[in-house]
């Protein structure tokens, strides 16, 4: 795991906990490299939200965890 993403995971991980009905999975891309393929991953750290298996969000690289809490807050509000 780099650097970056070594960092991020439990800032994400802690941001989480309120969203109980959202399940969350870390893929290292050395490990299966097919998951980058097929979701067309270029770069790390990459967080998707999927909703019924369509993808809702995408943040790559430089990623706010408050923007991204904003984010999912709203998609939570809305479906949940």
């Amino acid at each position: 795991m780099c650097s970056v993403c070594h960092d991020l995971l439990p800032k994400v991980e802690d941001m989480l906990l309120p969203y109980p009905e959202i399940k969350s999975a870390r893929i290292e891309m050395i490990k299966l490299p097919e998951a980058s393929g097929k979701s067309s991953i270029f770069t790390a750290p990459t967080i998707l939200l999927f909703v019924d298996g369509k993808e809702m969000i995408r943040e790559s690289r430089f990623i706010s965890v408050r923007q991204l809490e904003d984010k999912i807050h709203r998609y939570y509000s809305i479906l949940i």
